[in-house]
C-alpha cells in the first residue's frame, strides 16, 4: 500500500471502479510513486515505484492530476518546489498525460509558459470536460526564485484536440464589466458536466481565508457570484484546503473540511465536518451532514477505527456510480504549521535537537557516576532546542533522562534517591518511573557502537537537505537504465 503523505493528489474512474493515487510528501521528501486502488477488490496495485524510470514526471507534491472519462487519460500539471532549492532547479511548468490501457506516459509539454499556458504553479484546480475535451485550470501560486514576488495564476483553458491554451480570466485581465473572481490557492472547483458550469469558492489568498462562491457559465463566459460570505448563508467557515466532489445526477455537491477559520477570531481548526449543496437555479442550500468538535489526541486514538482524525492536506474522490466517498492521507498535525515541509530555522533546531542528545547519551555512557555538568546539559543545551508542544519530540527529550540513571551502579541508586529491589547481583529494578537499571556490565564503551550510532544520526541529518546535496539514495546500479547511452 502506498505510505503516509500529504499534498498528494487522487481521481477516480467511476465506470471501472478504478482509484488512482499520485506523488505527495512523505515529511522528507517529494515521492513518484503511481498506485491504483480497486474499489470492488479493496487491493492496492503499484503502477510504478517511481514514475520518471516509465518515462513520465518527476517526483512531485501540490501538483494536480485529473481523469479524462472519453480517452481514459489522466493528466497532471505543477508542482511545489523549495525556496532554497529554486536556484538549482528547472522551474518550467511541465505537463503530462498518462494513456491507462497502453499505461504509457506522455509529456505535452516541457514548459506551459511558453505554450501560453501557466507557469509552474502548485495548489491550483484543473478539470476536464470530457464532452468538448476541454481542460480548466484556476489559481495556484507561481513559483519564482523571488519568493518576495507573489504571483497568483488566472482561469485557463486547454483544448486537447488542438493543444492551445486560452488566458480566460487573471487578477489584471477580465472582460469589461465582469465579476472579478480572486485567483487564490488550495481552494475548490467542481465542474458540472449538465449544466456546463464551473463552482468555484474557499481557498486562501496571501494571509486570508475566503469563503465566496462563484459560479462560470462556461458557454456564455459569465461568471456570477453566488456569496462574498457563504458561511453567513448557513454554510461551513472560511476554509483552506477543504475537499469538494459532485453528484451532477443528485444535483448537489458535498465538502468534507480542511483547515477552518473559527468565527471572529483569527485561530485556525481542523475538524471533522461535513456538508452539502444543493444546486438551484435561484440559490442553493447548504446543509451540515455531519460534525464533530473533538479535537483531542486520547479521544481520536480511541476513535481510530470508527472516524477518521481530522485533517489537512488529504485527498477525497468520489465514487458516483457507488455513491461513495475515498479518502486518503493528509495531515492531522498542528493545525497552525499549514506547510508540511519544516523551515529553514525548524531544520536547524531538529538537527541542533538531534546532535546534542547523541552527544548526551555517549558523556553517560563515558561517565562511571551521573554528574551535574551531565544534567545542566540535558537542562540547558538540549531542552532549549526540543519543540514542546509536539508530542513526540517533548516524550523522546523526556526519554533522554534514563540515561542518566540507566546505566548506575546499585550503591549509586542511593544518591540518586532510588531504592533497589533485585537481589541477585546482576540486573536491578528502580521503582520510580517504571525505569530498568542493570550493572555497570552493561556499559559498552566500544568504538563500533558509537560509530554506529554517530553513522546513523548523520544519515537521519542528511535527510533535512535536498537531494542536490546529498548522494543518491539506493544502489548506484539501479540508475543505470535511466543512463542514456
Amino acid at each position: 500500500t502506498p505510505c503516509m503523505r500529504g499534498g498528494h493528489q487522487m481521481c477516480i474512474d467511476s465506470e471501472s471502479g478504478i482509484v488512482y493515487l499520485f506523488g505527495g510528501w512523505d515529511g522528507q521528501k517529494d515521492l513518484s510513486d503511481f498506485w491504483s486502488y480497486n474499489v470492488i477488490t479493496k487491493r492496492w496495485t503499484c503502477i510504478s515505484m517511481d514514475t520518471r524510470r516509465n518515462g513520465g514526471p518527476s517526483p512531485r507534491s501540490c501538483h494536480k492530476i485529473c481523469f479524462d472519462a472519453a480517452t481514459k487519460s489522466i493528466f497532471t500539471m505543477g508542482r511545489y518546489v523549495d525556496l532554497d532549492s529554486r536556484p538549482n532547479v528547472n522551474l518550467d511548468g511541465d505537463f503530462w498525460r498518462f494513456d491507462i490501457p497502453s499505461s504509457q506516459w506522455l509529456m505535452i509539454s516541457s514548459s506551459t509558459a511558453l505554450d501560453s499556458g501557466p507557469e509552474l504553479i502548485y495548489d491550483h484546480q484543473m478539470i476536464v470536460d470530457s464532452a468538448t475535451q476541454t481542460m480548466y485550470i484556476f489559481g495556484g501560486r507561481a513559483i519564482n526564485p523571488d519568493a518576495s514576488n507573489v504571483v497568483y495564476s488566472g482561469l485557463y483553458s486547454y483544448n486537447i484536440r488542438t493543444n492551445k491554451w486560452k488566458l480566460l480570466r487573471n487578477d489584471t485581465s477580465h472582460p469589461p464589466n465582469s465579476i472579478h473572481i480572486k485567483s487564490r490557492i488550495g481552494h475548490s472547483m467542481l465542474f458540472n458536466p449538465l449544466t456546463r458550469e464551473l463552482y468555484i469558492f474557499a481557498g486562501q489568498r496571501n494571509k486570508d481565508y475566503l469563503s465566496d462562491f462563484y459560479i462560470y457559465d462556461i458557454d456564455a463566459d459569465v461568471i456570477h457570484e453566488v456569496s462574498r460570505d457563504y458561511s453567513k448563508q448557513g454554510g461551513p467557515e472560511a476554509g483552506f484546503t477543504q475537499r469538494a466532489t459532485m453528484d451532477p445526477e443528485l444535483g448537489e455537491f458535498y465538502v468534507l473540511s480542511g483547515l477552518q477559520r473559527e468565527k471572529n477570531s483569527s485561530s485556525e481548526s481542523v475538524k471533522n465536518s461535513f456538508w452539502s449543496y444543493a444546486i438551484k437555479r435561484n440559490g442553493g442550500k447548504w446543509t451540515r451532514v455531519y460534525h464533530n468538535e473533538n479535537t483531542g489526541a486520547e479521544y481520536w486514538a480511541k476513535m481510530k477505527d470508527l472516524e477518521p482524525v481530522p485533517r489537512f492536506a488529504h485527498q477525497l474522490v468520489y465514487d458516483h456510480v457507488r455513491k461513495c466517498h475515498y479518502m486518503f492521507g493528509g495531515n492531522p498535525g498542528d493545525p497552525g504549521n499549514t506547510n508540511l515541509r519544516p523551515t529553514a530555522e525548524d531544520i536547524l533546531r531538529r538537527a541542533k535537537f538531534r546532535v546534542r542528545s547523541q552527544k548526551f547519551r555517549e558523556l553517560c555512557l563515558a561517565e562511571p557516576e551521573p554528574s551535574l555538568t551531565t544534567l545542566e546539559f540535558l537542562q540547558n543545551n538540549i531542552a532549549t532546542v526540543v519543540n514542546h508542544s509536539d508530542e513526540g519530540e517533548s516524550k523522546e527529550f523526556q526519554s533522554l533522562a534514563q540515561y542518566l540513571f540507566k546505566y548506575a551502579r546499585p550503591n549509586e541508586k542511593a544518591f540518586l534517591g532510588f531504592q533497589s529491589s533485585g537481589s541477585n547481583g546482576g540486573s536491578n529494578s528502580v521503582g520510580a518511573g517504571g525505569l530498568v537499571t542493570t550493572d555497570t556490565d552493561s556499559y559498552d564503551h566500544s568504538n563500533s557502537n558509537t560509530f554506529q550510532s554517530r553513522s546513523e544520526l548523520y544519515e537521519l541529518l542528511l535527510d533535512y537537505f535536498p537531494a542536490t546535496m546529498r548522494e543518491p539514495k539506493g544502489n548506484l546500479v539501479d540508475l543505470i537504465d535511466a543512463v542514456p547511452f
